[in-house]
């Protein structure tokens, strides 16, 4: 007996093969990056602001003649009415021509400069990653707006995301049928486009959409006329499927049910053996109200499509009620009287395609009626095919359209609902999405705008390197790495923990202190021969020769970090008298520091004495004297603290730009691996605050489980055995130093003091590398440990 036909998955081509760019930057993660000219990313910020300015703008609806014969277009336009009724085909043609056209433009410039520069790379599958990368940035774009206008759009969010998607699927249909890309596709890379085909899909725009694919799912039979088969519809036809193939003698899967039958070629193979088509016709003949359920979904589709058609040659009139009730043609089929009203709607309408719609709808009600009778005969067998092959073709295409957007999702989107991290690509942004006020009204608004100076050197230090691919319009893609050197560095990373918390509630007291810190880091660097590598926010990356400079650095920065925050202390206690003072003069507290009376915050007073009335709102019993020094320290004192991170490694060296504007980049893995080392750990921050309070926390590096967190210095075991090849490091066990640990321990002569060490008892696990990696702390200026230590050493020298 001869094996089994194999039904097998539809083989999916999703792969960019240009592998020497997967860990070129970033060794912990496996992800490519892409950036696209600011322009471009205001383009697609403002194709999807102006369509939802569009779509809400309250105007009286007007009539309309002939409409053009782009049925994307018309398409469109009726799906859109049917949920804004008073969207103009004037303003709609507008928007239409203007922004979609554009978008439209901008992308194919990007997809043909893509497919020119292949092969001069040479980089296998570049254009495939140019679908992808606008896919990428679509679908974030559009969440990102939708998060800065959660308020006013929030109830609407799913059908403006659906129509959104449906925007974006014409534009990369037309691009996936464009002739001109075709012909240049063929000069150049002779590459078949089926594998592009998924990009050209509505729900592609919901690529990071934290709902996942489930959303996609509920839009997709909710809202897309191209899926009429309905959930129950697709549930019954997967078990039918599946149970012909378990009883058939020559087939079986190789995959999942929804997976194989996503396949038009596996449902023929199935039915090219009369025993298993004979299967399936009994299990309808057995549910009469799946067969008339069939044949109303597929009849369904017909009519309304003919029915848009006739109303986009005719213009405005009753038909266009029709199409803004899609539930009418549907209920047509069951209706005699609303039925019969169609029909006298087509026929007054007198076009050849209204002479067919009507005559298809009198042909489908019959069918329908007749599926619904007690006996299956009455419907032929060259009907039932008919009406078999038409669902089946449309369930093929349900399953198709969620499978293809799983597996992109699963390849090169964001890796759950639940984490912003990407298994595939990340999008370097040159834009940026904030609120703005206009100088000449003082009105705010959302707008998008470009980055800053500190976020765009990101993307100068990546360039050259080899995996950043700069999806233009023009000019090559991605230069390669000519004009690099490279080179043996230390990488120091510094980082500021509660940095967020701290910048939502900048004041001019608090950027006070911010100012002074990234200065003294920038000065301190410099002065122990430090190369600035990059200021990001509140964050500073540099690299040296040397790794007792760059420890050094990370030292004295502890140590001026100390002298900043007594500075603000003193701070602190000025605004508690001046807070004190405003209570006292507002009538809000006696002359006993006593809370006397509140009254309604008001925007002549002060944030501080709003905060103040606010907290005794909300709080009986409020002792003033604790809530005035909480607000003074949120007023004068970041509740921040440092972390520093240092590793050594390659460094990569280039300089990028043009005759009018050179960059020199650096890029290295082992800095990537600084900052992790600088980071911290939410769970172990939790953990040590049970231990020892959250006010006195040490300020140290602690390790728990694989994880850390940092408020010290944290190095590698790398950048320590460097510093026993140009250091006289010495060792004292715990008994000798009467510690609960060992150290080691350096003098250095700039500073006049020794340097501690301590080699942490388990490794800390970083994202990518295998294993647990081996890191020390050095005790700063602000532990107990340094300072005992360096009086340990001296006491020893002495003899006592």
């Amino acid at each position: 007996m001869q094996g089994k036909t194999v039904l097998s998955a539809r083989k999916k081509h999703l792969e960019f093969l240009h592998k020497g760019s997967e860990i070129a930057y970033d060794p912990n993660n496996k992800f490519h990056q892409v950036t696209f000219p600011f322009e471009y990313e205001r383009d697609v910020y403002d194709f999807i602001d102006s369509f939802v300015n569009m779509v809400f703008a309250d105007e009286k609806f007007r009539g309309f003649g002939a409409l053009p014969k782009d049925k994307n277009m018309t398409g469109f336009y009726f799906d859109l009415i049917a949920e804004f009724p008073s969207l103009t085909w004037e303003k709609f043609s507008t928007w239409y021509f203007e922004k979609k056209s554009r978008l439209l433009e901008n992308t194919r410039n990007v997809i043909m400069n893509s497919i020119s520069s292949e092969k001069e790379l040479p980089v296998e599958g570049l254009e495939f990653f140019s679908w992808l990368s606008v896919t990428t940035f679509f679908s974030l774009i559009t969440e990102e707006y939708f998060r800065y206008h959660f308020e006013k759009l929030n109830i609407m969010r799913e059908t403006l995301t659906a129509f959104l998607g449906q925007a974006y699927e014409i534009i990369m249909k037309e691009l996936y049928e464009d002739e001109c890309i075709d012909r240049l596709r063929e000069e150049k890379t002779g590459a078949a486009k089926n594998c592009l085909k998924p990009f050209a899909a509505r729900y592609c725009c919901m690529f990071h959409d934290v709902a996942d694919v489930m959303h996609a799912e509920k839009i997709m039979f909710n809202r897309d006329r191209s899926v009429f088969v309905d959930r129950q519809l697709q549930g019954w036809l997967l078990a039918v499927l599946d149970a012909v193939v378990v009883r058939s003698k020559r087939l079986k899967k190789n995959d999942k049910a929804r997976v194989v039958f996503d396949d038009m070629a596996n449902i023929r193979l199935i039915f090219s053996d009369r025993r298993e088509k004979g299967f399936f016709a009994k299990a309808l003949k057995k549910d009469r109200e799946i067969m008339r359920k069939m044949a109303a979904a597929a009849e369904k589709a017909v009519i309304e499509e003919g029915v848009r058609d006739v109303a986009a040659e005719c213009g405005s009139g009753e038909l266009l009620n029709a199409v803004r009730r899609r539930d009418v043609f549907e209920d047509l089929l069951f209706d005699r009287k609303l039925r019969s009203h169609l029909l006298k709607l087509l026929s007054e309408a007198g076009t050849k395609k209204a002479r067919e719609t009507a005559r298809r709808a009198v042909m489908a009600a019959d069918l329908v009626d007749r599926c619904e009778g007690g006996f299956f005969k009455s419907v032929s067998n060259r009907e039932f095919e008919k009406v078999a092959g038409a669902v089946l073709e449309n369930f093929t295409h349900s399953l198709r359209l969620i499978n293809d957007l799983r597996a992109l999702r699963s390849r090169y989107g964001r890796r759950s609902a639940y984490t912003e991290d990407l298994s595939g690509i990340r999008v370097m942004r040159q834009s940026v999405i904030k609120r703005v006020v206009f100088e000449d009204t003082g009105k705010e608004t959302v707008a998008c705008v470009a980055i800053s100076g500190e976020d765009k050197s990101r993307i100068e230090n990546t360039f050259e390197e080899g995996n950043l691919f700069y999806m233009r319009g023009e000019g090559i893609m991605y230069p390669g790495a000519k004009g690099s050197a490279r080179g043996k560095k230390y990488f120091l990373f510094a980082d500021l923990r509660n940095s967020t918390e701290t910048t939502m509630k900048l004041t001019k007291d608090t950027a006070g202190f911010l100012t002074p810190y990234l200065n003294t880091v920038y000065r301190i660097s410099k002065e122990q021969n430090g190369t600035e590598i990059y200021f990001a926010g509140d964050g500073y990356a540099a690299h040296f020769s040397s790794p007792l400079e760059c420890v050094r650095t990370a030292y004295l920065i502890h140590r001026e970090f100390v002298k900043l925050r007594r500075e603000a202390e003193a701070g602190i206690r000025r605004k508690e008298a001046e807070l004190f003072k405003s209570l006292a003069k507002a009538g809000i507290i006696d002359g006993g520091g006593n809370l006397k009376k509140l009254i309604p915050a008001d925007s002549g007073m002060g944030p501080d004495i709003a905060d103040f009335i606010g907290a005794a709102e909300k709080e009986k019993g409020l002792k003033v004297p604790d809530t005035v020094r909480i607000i003074a320290e949120e007023y004068s004192m970041p509740k921040v603290e440092i972390g520093i991170g240092i590793t050594k490694g390659e460094l990569f060296m280039a300089v990028v730009g043009d005759d009018n504007a050179r960059f020199n980049i650096v890029l290295s893995p082992s800095l990537t691996l600084a900052a992790r080392l600088s980071g911290s750990n939410h769970e172990v921050k939790e953990y040590m605050e049970k231990l020892y309070g959250v006010k006195n926390f040490p300020r140290r590096v602690y390790v728990r489980d694989g994880r850390h967190y940092n408020q010290g210095v944290a190095i590698t075991g790398e950048v320590f055995n460097s510093i026993r090849a140009e250091a006289g490091v010495e060792a004292a066990d715990k008994k000798e130093v009467e510690l609960s640990h060992g150290v080691y321990y350096y003098y250095d002569g700039i500073m006049e003091r020794y340097v501690v060490l301590n080699k942490m008892e388990e490794g800390v696990r970083l994202k990518g590398i295998e294993g647990d990696m081996e890191i020390l702390e050095v005790f700063t200026p602000v532990t107990d440990v340094d300072g005992y230590v360096n009086e340990w050493i001296a006491k020893r020298k002495r003899g006592g």
